[in-house]
């Protein structure tokens, strides 16, 4: 198409760093903050160093907040399960070592039966918070993933079908996919999108904000909640249930928070790999990674409600996770990547052997800036 870009523009920062599984990266006061999921680490890059500190649980995502720090999706259980959005403030001490303070009482449960019904209905499905944004107001968007159901193969997560929600009655779609389960309407996933708005609760006399999360019932039956995004003007929301293969675009209402007229934008453009993580230029793009297949795209809305490739960055990994915008002109997209991720099959391969770049952390400058990213309100 004209607009390829070879290896050679992709440069990987932070040295001989690499993640298990890197993911959620932000920019922020002049360094790139990010997580790895399997370490259980959240890291910052600066002049070309990474520096990690442990959290106490496996981190789904992050998100920065206008309280201070970040908000953290965290799990709950010893094995992965379980969500909750926790503060987590960085600091450097004298020798510059980084580290990660959760002790600030605030949190906010979000896979909590009291929230999510399928919790409660079907307990043999653990699940665990996966990608989170915040919008425009400050609502912390974050979705669920599914560790494990017994019809599942782990390997779904690489290869899922291609087919609406909720629908694979065709025999073209189930043909289509090299995995061993198609979601289907007779057992949808018990995952999901949440929406954590900002509250008020009365703690030693005083005001102070803390986070209600819901359900999002507009987007229902979710597998591997990933990839959400706002378009320029904050009207449309993206998002990506990985093994669907395809982004999805909804009608965002700011001042409601409410999702209209969910449509398929983008569909994966070859039979190899699955949309993970995102995020938007100022021009509209919608950049998103391609898990497996080594590549970031850029899609262009056509002005009809869909989406033209209009650019593809090859890596020299298989697995980009994430990217954001960045750097001292705002315009290098920074990629996380991953070299082994135990999540869902604990006996998956290790990538680093093949793929000495797997989980290094990537930067190109793709001469476009990215749109605002807004912080949690609380």
């Amino acid at each position: 198409d004209g607009m390829a870009t070879t290896n050679s523009e992709v440069q990987i920062v932070g040295g001989d760093y690499r993640a298990k599984l890197g993911e959620s990266p932000v920019w922020i006061n002049g360094e790139l903050v990010f997580i790895d999921v399997v370490a259980k680490e959240i890291c910052t890059l600066r002049d070309g160093t990474v520096r990690r500190a442990q959290l106490p649980k496996m981190p789904g995502s992050i998100v920065p907040s206008s309280k201070g720090g970040f908000l953290a999706a965290l799990a709950v259980d010893a094995d992965g399960s379980g969500g909750q959005l926790r503060r987590v403030v960085l600091r450097y001490d004298d020798t510059g070592t980084l580290e990660a303070d959760t002790s600030e009482e605030f949190f906010c449960n979000v896979l909590d039966a009291q929230v999510h019904r399928p919790l409660a209905d079907k307990p043999e499905e653990r699940q665990c918070l996966n990608d989170g944004k915040c919008d425009a107001r400050g609502r912390v968007w974050v979705g669920s993933k599914v560790l494990g159901r017994p019809d599942m193969d782990a390997r779904y997560v690489q290869a899922g079908p291609d087919t609406p929600t909720g629908s694979n009655r065709n025999d073209e779609s189930a043909h289509a996919s090299s995995a061993h389960f198609s979601p289907s309407e007779d057992a949808p996933p018990a995952g999901a999108l949440f929406c954590v708005e900002p509250a008020f609760s009365y703690r030693n006399g005083s005001m102070v904000k803390v986070g209600v999360a819901g359900a999002v019932a507009e987007v229902g039956g979710v597998w591997t909640s990933n990839g959400i995004a706002w378009s320029p003007v904050g009207d449309t929301m993206y998002y990506a249930d990985s093994p669907r293969r395809r982004v999805e675009a909804y009608d965002f209402d700011a001042e409601s928070g409410l999702l209209r007229n969910g449509r398929v934008f983008a569909r994966m453009p070859d039979d190899v790999g699955v949309p993970d993580g995102m995020c938007v230029d100022e021009g509209g793009g919608v950049w998103v990674c391609v898990w497996d297949a080594g590549k970031v795209v850029r899609y262009v809305p056509d002005g009809e409600g869909n989406a033209k490739l209009d650019r593809t960055i090859a890596f020299p990994c298989s697995r980009p996770t994430s990217c954001c915008f960045g750097g001292a002109n705002g315009t290098t997209l920074f990629v996380t990547s991953c070299s082994l991720d135990t999540t869902v099959d604990a006996d998956a391969k290790d990538l680093s052997a093949d793929e000495p770049t797997a989980g290094g952390v990537f930067a190109i400058d793709v001469g476009v800036k990215g749109v605002r990213v807004h912080a949690a309100a609380f």
